[in-house]
């Protein structure tokens, strides 16, 4: 493993470590499974920047995601990846509002850190092989 490999997951860890500093906010909220959910907001959150930080700059596959020079636009990429963490968290509490039972935050909660689990990785995957790219033509 590289030096930039190790930087990226110690990034990760701080990011995860620093969802810490949402202690206060989790003391106001009700059940220990809404604390987890609020958690799992904060988790997600810091993944997607993580993923979008690493991004930058880069070459980038999705066309959605590319600038005319076919690398990864900060702006599409932000924008994109937001709304896409918007809308689910529009469903979740929909399906929130709907549901009576407490317990109901468990699931949307492992849903939660399962997401943020999957971006981080994909995230530290970007950055690893981020130096393999580094003179290769845009994709076309």
């Amino acid at each position: 493993m590289n030096h930039k490999c190790v930087r990226a997951v110690v990034c990760a860890l701080a990011l995860m470590l620093f969802s810490g500093a949402l202690q206060p906010l989790l003391a106001k909220t009700g059940s220990r499974s809404k604390k987890a959910w609020v958690a799992s907001l904060a988790a997600l959150a810091a993944a997607n920047f993580l993923d979008v930080h690493v991004s930058s700059g880069q070459f980038e596959a999705n066309p959605l995601l590319r600038n005319a020079q076919g690398r990864f636009s900060l702006a599409r990429g932000l924008l994109f990846k937001s709304g896409l963490s918007a809308g689910a968290v529009a469903v979740q509490l929909l399906f929130l509002r709907k549901a009576s039972a407490e317990d109901s935050y468990t699931p949307t909660a492992v849903a939660n850190f399962a997401a943020a689990g999957g971006l981080t990785a994909l995230a530290i995957r970007n950055h690893c092989v981020a130096d393999a790219y580094a003179g290769a033509t845009a994709p076309r």
